[in-house]
């Protein structure tokens, strides 16, 4: 979970005592808007917590909300500075996904235990039908916003993104067509508390810090490091060629070949290769791209070469002339 930015505050005379502050620093208020109503007075403090995932994965919010009812899609924005939320200060927006009616003590006392997402979920709204091919993938994350996400800007995506040779999309939501697209090249996304879509492979930006060597009016801070997002096991999956003829299981310690039309993909020493669900290791590869083929198994050389055909004496009805055979040596 990261940790909110508090930024630095102004706070007027006469709001505070004179030496109970110093002047020019304020402890930072909470403000959040639901539709468009300003309602911090109704949220429990204690209740809030804002998940700020990474990249592609959505924000959520979720706190208990006293007052009137909130509507269940409506839209709800967070910012923590001293006033109104600001594009500054804006630290979440998004729509409420859920609400649930409590009693507290008294079923005159209802409140609301509220789950909201931020704008992540928009952008499931229309689904991707497209292909694009030997384009940048800045300039295809730019027509997937464009053409299915109108509602959203992509002024954040990176600028000359590597090549995609080609991707094609059949009734995909754009959050996976936009993860699928970045995926390809080795980078990121997300959409922020203002609509924007930032695509890159690094971005500059830099997270806020948690505490300070001087710390200031930061209340009940606290920084939680956590693993869980941390994988000890990545696993890489490379390219590969079409099998040129379909293969036969053979017995085992036969010689076992693949035909396949491009060898740049194989190792002459040997590894692992995925057929359909299965994983084999080979041995080695012969041939000429189309021709070629992956060895498995143990290969078995050739001792000695045939011995060339006796000439086929004329006879009724057949042609008259050398005959030529071709061989294959099978293990």
């Amino acid at each position: 979970m990261a940790a909110l930015p508090i930024p630095r505050a102004n706070a007027l005379l006469n709001t505070f005592r004179l030496n109970q502050l110093r002047l020019g620093e304020m402890i930072p208020t909470f403000g959040i808007i639901i539709g468009n109503d300003w309602r911090p007075q109704d949220v429990r403090l204690d209740s809030v917590t804002l998940v700020d995932a990474i990249n592609d994965e959505p924000n959520t919010l979720s706190f208990r909300l006293q007052g009137a009812a909130p509507v269940v899609g409506a839209s709800v924005a967070v910012a923590i500075g001293p006033w109104l939320p600001t594009d500054e200060n804006k630290v979440f927006a998004g729509q409420i996904l859920s609400a649930q009616a409590v009693y507290e003590s008294s079923p005159a006392n209802v409140a609301y235990d509220v789950q909201a997402i931020d704008y992540t979920w928009l952008l499931k709204k229309r689904l991707v039908s497209a292909m694009y091919t030997a384009q940048s993938a800045s300039t295809i994350v730019q027509a997937i916003v464009q053409t299915f996400a109108p509602d959203f800007t992509a002024n954040d995506v990176q600028s000359g993104l590597p090549v995609v040779d080609a991707i094609s999309f059949a009734n995909e939501d754009v959050p996976n067509a936009l993860s699928r697209v970045m995926e390809a090249i080795g980078g990121y996304w997300y959409v922020d508390s203002w609509g924007s879509i930032h695509a890159f492979q690094y971005e500059a930006e830099q997270a806020s810090m948690v505490t300070s060597d001087n710390p200031n009016t930061m209340v009940d801070i606290a920084q939680t490091i956590d693993l869980s997002q941390v994988s000890n096991k990545v696993y890489v999956r490379g390219g590969g060629s079409r099998a040129t003829a379909d293969c036969s299981p053979v017995d085992q310690g036969d010689l076992a070949t693949i035909p396949v039309e491009d060898l740049g993909w194989y190792a002459v020493g040997g590894g692992l290769i995925e057929v359909g669900s299965q994983r084999l290791s080979y041995d080695t590869y012969h041939g000429d791209s189309g021709t070629g083929s992956v060895i498995l198994g143990d290969t078995v050389s050739v001792q000695t070469a045939p011995s060339a055909a006796p000439p086929v004496p004329p006879e009724s009805g057949r042609l008259v002339g050398q005959y030529q055979y071709k061989t294959t040596f099978v293990s």
